[in-house]
């Protein structure tokens, strides 16, 4: 409930990983003196899962000079790697292609964040709570915190990311024997010589295995997903010609045929396939929002992990490493489900996978990545915007429902259908709209283009 000392913003946001910080830098570049900012999130702002990330070895999947945060400045990563000291590469050019720690970028987001704080004539204040219920009426939201707090804002722009998946039959694994692959000190605390499970081949899996190495693993590991797809390497960025009208007025099937003939021709022509992919980069959202529905769900149930593999790909010697690794039989994949788990008197786990023989193994890590569809996220800010009318659920089932702007600002949709211009979105919960839309080339957008629709 509102009151006369409830704090009253100009702005809430609301998350706290690199969604969030984007959008609260533009935000301060933009904002005017005396406008106040708050941004709401448990963590401390810019890291989110991602660049939270303690190991060295957990690299970005895109070179450092496409990952600037600023649009109008697209070196200003690299001018960042330079000024901090972390690359002492004096090429411009070979520094912008390199796969840098991600670590870094997180440090990268915390410092223009604090630069634009402190150069900017508005005022932010970071609370370091979570979001539990947005209520109030346009104009006049009112956030409630999970300490019981509550605060207005003009306008909120919701940047909060989504869940994790759960690790399938989590309930039949003992606790200590279950680690998430983003937790690095416990996948440090493994035993070396331990056999370990690795559920889901994606990035996390990347991850995984690489704080594994660095740790000295050398037991026996098993790598398992429904589709046994593994992350494909970047090559070197070289241009290729794209008509793409062309390519977004074509339905789903014609459009893998194509993207087949221009990488036969592209490898015809003595260079690799992903130029191809990175020809249609740039079309981003594009490329969903020009299909039909049932294109769509076409492509969300036969084709989205085989895009997934091709689209967000690794540095080169990473998809060596992995190469290398299952040629030695050091590591062994399995394409499957998991069909029972049970724990052995001897205190190691059975794992009867869908197809292939069981397994025996030390530890199981949860390597599924994100979950996409909004009715399993167990959020309660999620569930009481549902639940209120406020929101919507997205097409297919993913994120939330929006109105969006080319890629800009997205307007989340009521439950009645009616865009709601001072409730914006910005991130991963756009998937159902625009499906790329984690990526930072699009958040820094999404971002800039937000802010600037709040503040207005």
């Amino acid at each position: 409930m509102q009151t006369q000392d409830t704090p009253v913003f100009d702005l809430a946001i609301v998350g706290d990983g690199a969604a969030a910080a984007l959008v609260a830098i533009h935000a301060l570049h933009q904002a005017g003196a005396g406008q106040r900012i708050a941004l709401i999130g448990p963590a401390t702002p810019g890291l989110g899962i991602a660049y939270a990330t303690t190991d060295p070895a957990h690299r970005l999947n895109v070179p450092a000079g496409r990952m600037s945060a600023l649009p109008a400045q697209p070196g200003d990563f690299v001018d960042f790697l330079r000024s901090a000291g972390l690359a002492d590469d004096r090429d411009g050019d070979l520094l912008a292609e390199r796969f840098v720690p991600r670590a870094w970028y997180g440090r990268y987001l915390q410092q223009r964040l604090q630069q634009a704080i402190a150069a900017s004539p508005g005022q932010l204040q970071w609370l370091a709570q979570r979001v539990v219920a947005i209520d109030g009426m346009a104009g006049a939201r009112v956030l409630q915190l999970d300490d019981g707090r509550h605060l207005g804002a003009a306008c909120v722009v919701l940047a909060v990311g989504n869940a994790l998946r759960p690790l399938p039959m989590a309930t039949q694994i003992p606790p200590l024997q279950q680690v998430q692959a983003w937790d690095v000190p416990a996948l440090r605390a493994i035993d070396p010589a331990a056999s370990v499970l690795v559920v889901g081949t994606g990035l996390s899996m990347v991850d995984a295995l690489l704080s594994l190495q660095g740790n000295g693993h050398h037991g026996p590991v098993q790598l398992v997903s429904r589709h046994g797809l593994m992350p494909l390497g970047h090559a070197a960025h070289l241009s290729w010609p794209l008509d793409g009208p062309a390519l977004l007025s074509m339905r789903l099937r014609a459009r893998l045929r194509w993207l087949r003939a221009q990488a036969a021709a592209a490898q015809a022509a003595g260079l690799p396939w992903q130029v191809v992919l990175d020809a249609i980069r740039p079309l981003g959202w594009r490329l969903w929002a020009s299909l039909s529905a049932a294109d769509q769900a076409r492509f969300l149930r036969h084709g989205v992990r085989l895009w997934d593999v091709h689209r967000h790909r690794i540095a080169p010697d990473l998809a060596m490493l992995i190469e290398d690794g299952l040629a030695s039989g050091r590591w062994q994949l399995q394409a499957g489900g998991i069909a029972s788990i049970a724990a052995a008197t001897d205190g190691r786990l059975h794992v009867h996978l869908a197809s292939g023989p069981a397994v025996i193994v030390d530890v199981v890590v949860n390597a599924t990545g994100l979950q996409v569809r909004t009715a399993a996220m167990d959020d309660p800010l999620l569930r009481q915007l549902l639940d209120s009318g406020v929101a919507a659920v997205g097409a297919h089932g993913l994120g939330l429902a929006v109105a969006c702007d080319n890629g800009g600002a997205a307007r989340l949709l009521d439950g009645s259908g009616q865009a709601q211009p001072d409730l914006l979105l910005v991130g991963s919960l756009r998937m159902g709209a625009e499906w790329e839309t984690i990526a930072i080339p699009e958040l820094r957008v999404q971002a800039a283009a937000s802010a600037a629709a709040a503040l207005a």
